[in-house]
């Protein structure tokens, strides 16, 4: 009802008899006095003043006196309304120039006039946990598993397995991810890759020659034949997806029939060295025999029939090879 701090004014007219005297006095006296009011929560309100005034005195004898005076009081109001209060009090002050210590009580109504009401005391909060802190909300745009503000590699296609990074994994470094690396082992920084993941290769046909000559009417091996049969072995076995026929020939001395025979068992001994000694599998080697049909070179002279006692061969295949960078 009331504000915490309050001024008032006060004024009062009374008639008394001096103490131990017949002689009386008209008293005048008016103050004016600060107020502060203690807040309880409930309608009693106690509140301490302090105040100065002055005090007139019309004695029935002699002159009159006029005496300043300070006062302290306490006192308690308790609210019957939002404008009315009952109040008491007790002051302190003093008196006249008796320089007496004075005491008054007094017990009244307050009515406020005008003004605002007095605000409803405020509840004190009671201590509660502190309000959680704001969660940050992280995304991942790519659905890659690694957040956008750690992703040096945004946009990663669904289905992508990622490292740490949220890079697409490539074990083999060679620049193609291993969700569409077909070749995951290529390694060499040198050669070109394609968009697989593979080396683009080149490839070139290759092929090899054997001839070895025999002595007259044998089928038998000689020595500077293995040194011959070995190079063929070493290619047969680089491109083993190829195979080998081995011809048989002879000169003309003889019958024809005798010449035929011959010719296949000197391509027989070729073919036999390939297999049990150079351990190329039988599968393919295959040995035929033309007798003195197919000569390389004239049967006039001895230099020309020992040409024509000879075994061929000839192996053809494709070769691979890296393609480097430009």
């Amino acid at each position: 009802m009331t504000a915490p701090g309050a001024f008032e004014l006060l004024y009062s007219k009374l008639s008394s008899n001096l103490k131990g005297s017949s002689i009386g006095a008209d008293v005048s006296r008016w103050e004016i006095d600060a107020l502060y009011h203690f807040e309880s929560g409930g309608k009693l309100r106690p509140y301490v003043s302090v105040g100065l005034g002055r005090a007139e005195y019309d004695f029935d004898v002699g002159p009159g006196d006029d005496d300043p005076f300070p006062s302290i009081g306490v006192g308690v109001k308790y609210d019957l309304s939002h404008r009315v209060a009952l109040r008491g009090d007790v002051r302190v002050f003093n008196g006249s120039g008796l320089e007496e210590i004075e005491r008054a009580a007094s017990v009244g109504l307050v009515f406020v006039l005008g003004g605002s009401e007095r605000p409803a005391p405020v509840k004190r909060a009671e201590p509660s946990e502190p309000a959680p802190m704001p969660v940050a909300v992280r995304i991942d745009s790519d659905g890659d598993g690694v957040f956008d503000d750690e992703d040096a590699c945004p946009g990663t296609p669904a289905g992508t397995v990622v490292d740490r990074r949220g890079c697409a994994l490539d074990d083999d470094r060679d620049g193609v991810p291993n969700s569409r690396d077909a070749c995951p082992d290529t390694t060499n920084r040198q050669a070109r890759i394609d968009e697989t993941g593979c080396y683009v290769m080149l490839k070139e046909a290759v092929r090899i020659q054997l001839q070895v000559e025999f002595d007259f009417d044998s089928s038998a091996p000689r020595p500077d034949h293995r040194k011959e049969v070995a190079r063929l072995a070493s290619f047969l076995k680089e491109y083993h997806q190829t195979l080998v026929v081995v011809e048989g020939h002879t000169d003309s001395k003889g019958s024809d029939a005798y010449n035929q025979s011959l010719s296949e068992r000197r391509a027989n001994t070729i073919a036999k060295m390939l297999v049990e000694e150079f351990d190329i599998d039988s599968d393919r080697v295959s040995a035929i025999g033309y007798g003195e049909s197919r000569p390389e070179a004239s049967n006039d002279t001895e230099e020309g029939r020992q040409k024509n006692r000879r075994v061929v061969g000839e192996v053809s295949a494709t070769k691979e090879t890296i393609r480097k960078q430009q």
